[in-house]
């Protein structure tokens, strides 16, 4: 046992001992670590994170697709692939045989590595079922686990609107995250309160949004209602472990294989949007203005046929409109994007339309919107032709035949397909 020392004015104390005896750590002591993301700038590994949104604005389709991705080990935007893992699934809102594996399979997610859990079964809530929980996590090397939603979850006798009941919830499952270095995605309601802050939107309790480091909240466009659009944002509205990303979007599109179902179809970073902006008050009048005067533009730029995009923001800065404006703008008048014959980018144009989605016009080929530079896995109408894609050189895909997955590297922009084997189609 080490001997006490004299302290000043002649008071005993502990030792000055590297490991401290009473709790407290020095900090340069402390080993420190990188943050480990999933998705770079949004989900962290070992980490609990609260996906928000009104119902059926597509939280679930949206982790869904992350969880897919998982199980390929596929990029999600921005970022890159990494090892498959598997995706634990426990909903309480969706029917596994008609929604989930479905959905999961035009996704393209490996069902092997898909585990749900049958709510018809023996019934799971938390924390009280956490170890039969985190057994099978362990079993199945998860990396995602979905929990849709986090009050339909909890044990009997927790509240979802008590500050200490909440966080009694989330703090095991952090726990486990942390233990098998995974993602435990939490969804959540939003309330109708649509003139508070968007970190007070989230139904329940404040500690939905103070327990967690970091917080995602899915919409719309600015002013638009998702019931009348497929366009979709996704934004960190909390982030304790870095800095605030951009906003990103995705499509929810009909299925290719099946038109009666929405898959994710993944799109940009757009800049200048905030959780307030998805989630908060109706536009007022003057964003309304901005909005329809970013519309007229669109038409009167894309009146001649279609326009590269860099040519349109350039026009758009002459104009003084802000290009987050214009995107918003770009579903109001109906716009598509191609990729360029030339390999020289994207264009706009505004088509005749043939067919709908989601209550919006749609040619069946806004999947090549997203053969973007990122890497990943980009899925195709079964219907498209090598004349559709184009190497960025201008060369043509050849032999695609009955193929229909497309790979684009991100180093050099090179294409190449690959078949679908029949447990992916």
């Amino acid at each position: 046992m080490a001997a006490l020392e004299s302290g000043p004015n002649g008071h005993l104390r502990l030792p000055q001992l590297s490991g401290l005896m009473d709790g407290f750590v020095r900090l340069a002591d402390v080993v420190e670590r990188r943050v480990d993301w999933l998705w770079p700038g949004r989900i962290a590994h070992a980490n609990v994170v609260v996906v928000a949104g009104d119902g059926g604005v597509g939280k679930s389709t949206l982790v869904q697709a992350i969880g897919a991705a998982i199980t390929r080990g596929a990029a999600l935007p921005g970022g890159g692939p990494g090892p498959p893992r598997s995706v634990v699934i426990l909903s309480a809102e969706e029917d596994t045989s008609a929604v989930v594996r479905p959905r999961m399979r035009l996704m393209g997610a490996d069902l092997e590595r898909v585990t749900v859990l049958d709510i018809d079964g023996e019934l799971l809530t938390l924390p009280s079922g956490l170890d039969r929980l985190e057994a099978r996590c362990r079993q199945d090397d998860a990396g995602l686990l979905i929990v849709d939603t986090g009050p339909a979850f909890m044990d009997p006798g927790l509240k979802s609107n008590t500050e200490e009941d909440i966080r009694r919830f989330l703090a095991p499952l952090r726990g486990m995250a942390e233990r098998l270095r995974m993602v435990v995605a939490v969804l959540v309601h939003l309330n109708k309160d649509s003139g508070r802050a968007a970190g007070h939107r989230i139904m329940g309790g404040a500690a939905w949004r103070n327990a967690p480091r970091q917080v995602l909240m899915v919409g719309g466009p600015p002013g638009e209602d998702p019931r009348e659009t497929c366009e979709r944002l996704i934004v960190v509205e909390k982030n304790n472990l870095g800095v605030y990303p951009p906003a990103v979007s995705f499509q929810l599109l009909a299925a290719p294989e099946d038109p009666s179902r929405a898959v994710v179809s993944w799109g940009q970073e757009v800049r200048g949007i905030t959780a307030a902006d998805i989630v908060g008050d109706p536009p007022s009048g003057a964003d309304r203005s901005e909005l329809e005067a970013a519309a007229e533009f669109l038409r009167a730029e894309l009146d001649g046929g279609p326009r590269p995009v860099k040519d349109l923001q350039s026009a758009a800065r002459d104009a003084g409109l802000a290009w987050a404006t214009v995107q918003r703008a770009k579903d109001r008048v109906k716009a598509r994007s191609r990729k360029s014959a030339f390999g020289g980018g994207w264009d706009w144009s505004i088509e005749d339309s043939t067919k709908a989605v989601n209550g919006r016009a749609s040619r069946g080929d806004e999947h090549l919107e997203h053969l973007r530079e990122i890497p990943g896995v980009i899925e195709f109408p079964a219907n498209l032709s090598r004349e559709d894609i184009h190497h960025p050189g201008g060369q043509q895909v050849e032999h695609l035949g009955d193929q229909r997955r497309v790979v684009a590297q991100e180093d050099d922009w090179s294409v190449h397909v690959e078949p679908i084997s029949e447990g992916g189609r």
